[in-house]
């Protein structure tokens, strides 16, 4: 019974295949159109935004990059380097060339009384004023700040005061000359421009000798106007000054800052005795500070010295004194390139021919050994006459200076001189390995 139900089944699923396939009876299939998506302006418009949103924040990381980081990396791997100063030197026997070539001026005939009225007075002043005031814009004011604490535990900070003068510009730092004895112990340096622009210094280099030193200030750190309202002072000539010529002392003479007095130069005859140097001193008669700072001026307004009171003698400490800037270029270009002065510990007096002629010594430069300088230490004594170094002939304290400006400390020097034997004058030569003060 059950295979003839079976049986029956599949034959009636076999017509109804058939039926199909034959077209009599109707069947319904799914169907799928697929229509496209609508346009949306909106996404649109933020996939635009968004993307120039992207290109504008490349854009500007990218120029950080070139503007910023690569000068940044550059410095570091290939750091600029300064230029060097040069400044010309002056012959010391220029102004005694100058002196014997002058000719003769002529004669002129006043016919006719000329009077000098009070306005002419005034109106010469008011020149010499604009002079000072045109001078003065290459001149700082250096101001060195020290911390300190009181009984109670209080800071407080002491400030000094004084002037320098700006001596040149190596492309990266602005260099200020002044004296060291302002920058004793300081915790701070800064230097106030003539526009009111205040900056961050520090010590350069410095020479023990003469009490100069050099400041830096980082160029970076001023401003365009700033930059160009400054002015490098321009370095006369000391040996053409005369006795009675006319100057301007600037700075802070009088100890406070920004002054001008007028006055004229009493002497320029006087040397300073110092280390391994004489050096040219101009006098005036100008009333001064004990600690006074600044430069002289001529008429043209160079620089012709550079005030230093710690070179005035007791009696004379009231009047305005300066060393001779044709003296100490060569130090001046020293400092100004970070470079160290060389010691070696001999203070000098010239034994010309007439000297030798007279006393019976040797020409060169009779010396006198300070104590535990490297030049005792080499066997250099008090009462020798230095005749020559590195082979060099040596007739006057000038040529050692020179020839000192070409060493640097732990460098040697071959000194030949003549030391007074029993009955006569002995040559000797020594090796002396230069120190720093």
């Amino acid at each position: 019974m059950a295979d003839d139900y079976n049986e029956e089944r599949n034959e009636e699923k076999i017509e109804d295949i058939q039926d199909g396939a034959g077209g009599e009876k109707d069947f319904s299939f799914l169907r799928e159109k697929i229509k496209e998506k609508p346009f949306n302006i909106k996404k649109a418009l933020q996939r635009v935004y968004f993307t120039i949103f992207l290109a504008v924040l490349f854009g500007v990381v990218a120029g950080y990059v070139f503007v910023v980081v690569v000068p940044y990396i550059q410095n570091k791997v290939n750091p600029e380097e300064p230029t060097q100063v040069v400044i010309d030197q002056d012959d010391e026997t220029q102004a005694e060339t100058e002196e014997t070539e002058e000719e003769e001026p002529d004669q002129v005939i006043i016919q006719e009384k000329v009077s000098f009225e009070l306005e002419d007075y005034e109106a010469l002043f008011n020149k010499l004023s604009v002079l000072a005031v045109e001078c003065s814009r290459g001149l700082v004011t250096v101001t060195c700040a020290t911390s300190e604490t009181d009984w109670f535990n209080n800071l407080m900070e002491n400030q000094r005061h004084g002037t320098g003068a700006i001596v040149a510009d190596n492309g990266l730092e602005i260099l200020v000359l002044t004296e060291r004895k302002i920058l004793e112990d300081a915790d701070r340096i800064s230097v106030t421009f003539t526009d009111g622009t205040v900056a961050d210094a520090e010590m350069k280099s410095y020479d023990g000798n003469t009490g100069l030193a050099v400041l830096s200030i980082d160029k970076s750190t001023l401003s365009e106007e700033t930059t160009n309202s400054l002015k490098i002072v321009t370095l006369g000539n000391s040996n053409l000054v005369t006795k009675g010529a006319p100057i301007i002392a600037a700075g802070s003479p009088l100890e406070y800052a920004d002054a001008a007095v007028f006055g004229n130069i009493t002497s320029q005859s006087n040397y300073t005795r110092t280390s391994d140097a004489n050096y040219k001193v101009l006098t005036t008669d100008i009333l001064g500070s004990a600690n006074g700072t600044g430069v002289l001026l001529n008429m043209k307004g160079e620089v012709i010295g550079i005030i230093s009171q710690d070179i005035a003698e007791e009696d004379t400490s009231s009047t305005v004194m300066a060393y001779a800037i044709s003296d100490i270029k060569g130090i001046i270009e020293k400092l100004s390139n970070g470079e160290e002065i060389a010691y070696m510990g001999i203070r000098g007096m010239d034994v010309t021919k007439e000297i030798s002629d007279a006393a019976g010594m040797p020409e060169g430069v009779y010396v006198e050994v300070e104590m535990d300088s490297p030049a005792m230490y080499a066997g250099i004594q008090s009462g020798d006459v230095i005749t020559a170094i590195n082979n060099e002939p040596v007739t006057n304290m000038k040529a050692i200076q020179n020839i000192m400006l070409e060493y640097e400390p732990e460098q040697a020097l071959n000194v030949q001189l003549m030391r007074l034997g029993k009955d006569e004058y002995v040559e000797m030569k020594y090796v002396v390995t230069l120190g720093r003060l």
